[in-house]
C-alpha cells in the first residue's frame, strides 16, 4: 500500500521488507480479482476460508502494511532526528508528498475508468457493489483536494489511506513517548486506543506500535543469532496462521472491524515482519527481483487495481476455468502495467519533490 522505501539504515540487511510489501499488495489484488471473476459465490467463500485462503486475504495484508509503516516511519524519524519539534515540518511535508499525489492520480484514473463501467446487469456482487460509482467533473474536483480516502468510493481501498494518514500524524508522539520511557508509551497507546475513530480504527494503533518496537532491536534486546533465526522462522509461520485464523474460523465478515480480530491479525502481521527481519532464509526469498519490483510499485498497484478489475471483470460472462484464468491474468498484468507507469511518472517525482520541499521548509523555519 503506502509503501515507504526501506530506510538506508535497514537497507543493507532488509531489502526483503520491500519484497514483503509487494507480496502483501499482490495478495490484496488477488483477493479483489477473485471477487471480480464470475465464479460461484459459495465456491469463492470456500476457497477464501480454506487452507490456501491467505493468498486472497486482503484484510491480513493490510495489517502487514500497517506494521511495515510503523517500522519504517519510526526508523526514519529516529534516523533523521525528527522526533523533536524542529524535525516535524519536514516529516509532515514528505508524508503529504508521499501519500497525496499518487492518491490524486489514482482518483483521476478511477474516474476515467468509470466511463467503461457496465450500465446493465453485472456478473458478480463485487462489481455490483463498487461498479456503480458515477461522478461529474464538478463532484470530482473536491475529492482530489481532500485528504486521501475512499473518494466517494471511486477508491474502495482508500479507507486504509485515511488510517495511514491518521497514524502518520500520531506517530511522532508515539515514537517520542517510546524513546522517553515505556510507561509514557503505554499511556500514549491507551489514549490513542480511546480515540473516537470509526469502525474500531483506533485499534490499528497496535499494528503501528508493533512496527515501532521492531524498528528498535536494541530496546527489545534481540540479536540476530542462529537461535533467534530459528525462532523467527517458527514465528513467521505462526504469524501466517494468526493472519488467516479469523477468516478461516469465520470470526468476522470482510469489512468488519472487530477488536479481537484486529488484535489477532496485528499480532500475526508483527510475527511475519519479525520473521523477515531475523531469518536470513526468509529474507533471501523475499529479496528476489520480482518481489522487489512488486515492492516498488506496491502503492500504485494497490491504488489502481479495483477499477481495472471492474472494467475487465464486467466483461467476463462465462464461468469457465480458461475464462477465469485469462481474466485473472488480464486484471493482474494490466494493474501492474498501470502501476509501473504511475510509479515512474507520479510516485518517484513526487517523493523527490517532497524531499526538496522539506529541506526548504526546514531551512526557512530553522
Amino acid at each position: 500500500m503506502t509503501g515507504e522505501e526501506t530506510p538506508s539504515a535497514l537497507r543493507g540487511r532488509n531489502l526483503a521488507l520491500d519484497g514483503l510489501r509487494g507480496v502483501a499488495a499482490l495478495i490484496v489484488v488477488l483477493g479483489h480479482t477473485l471477487g471480480g471473476l464470475p465464479i460461484d459465490i459459495f465456491a469463492k467463500a470456500r476457497f477464501a476460508g480454506g487452507p490456501f485462503g491467505l493468498v486472497v486475504n486482503g484484510d491480513a495484508a493490510v495489517h502487514v502494511f500497517f506494521v511495515l509503516s510503523g517500522l519504517v516511519l519510526s526508523a526514519s524519524l529516529v534516523r533523521n532526528h525528527e522526533t523533536g519539534v524542529r524535525g516535524l515540518p519536514g516529516y509532515f511535508v514528505r508524508r503529504v508528498f508521499r501519500l497525496h499525489p499518487p492518491y490524486v492520480a489514482a482518483v483521476l484514473f478511477a474516474w476515467c475508468a468509470t466511463h467503461l463501467y457496465p450500465d446493465g446487469p453485472v456478473p458478480t456482487k463485487f462489481i455490483e457493489d463498487w461498479g456503480h460509482v458515477r461522478l461529474s467533473p464538478q463532484q470530482l474536483i473536491p475529492l482530489v483536494l481532500q485528504p486521501p480516502g475512499a473518494a466517494a468510493w471511486l477508491l474502495p481501498v482508500g479507507w486504509t489511506l485515511r488510517v495511514e494518514s491518521i497514524f502518520s500524524a500520531l506517530l511522532p508522539v508515539m515514537v517520542a513517548a517510546m524513546r522517553f520511557h515505556m510507561i509514557a508509551f503505554a499511556i500514549v497507546m491507551l489514549l490513542v486506543l480511546r480515540l473516537p475513530l470509526p469502525s474500531h480504527w483506533a485499534y490499528f494503533a497496535v499494528d503501528f506500535a508493533f512496527g515501532m518496537m521492531l524498528s528498535d532491536p536494541a530496546r527489545l534486546a534481540i540479536a540476530r543469532t542462529k537461535a533467534v533465526a530459528r525462532l523467527a522462522i517458527a514465528g513467521f509461520f505462526v504469524g501466517l496462521v494468526l493472519l488467516h485464523l479469523p477468516n478461516a474460523l469465520h470470526m468476522s465478515e470482510p469489512g468488519d472491524f472487530l477488536r479481537r480480530v484486529l488484535l489477532i491479525e496485528a499480532t500475526g502481521a508483527a510475527l511475519v515482519v519479525a520473521g523477515v527481519l531475523y531469518a536470513s532464509s526468509i529474507e533471501r526469498f523475499l529479496s528476489h527481483r520480482f518481489f522487489l519490483y512488486l515492492g516498488r510499485i506496491s502503492y500504485s498497484f494497490y491504488l489502481v487495481h479495483i477499477p481495472v478489475v471492474i472494467v475487465i471483470g464486467s466483461r467476463l460472462t462465462t464461468n469457465t476455468v480458461p475464462m477465469n484464468i485469462a481474466g485473472a491474468a488480464a486484471c493482474i498484468l494490466t494493474s501492474m502495467a498501470v502501476a509501473t507507469v504511475m510509479q515512474r511518472l507520479v510516485e518517484e517525482p513526487s517523493q523527490e519533490l517532497g524531499r526538496r520541499f522539506a529541506k526548504s521548509v526546514d531551512r526557512a523555519l530553522f
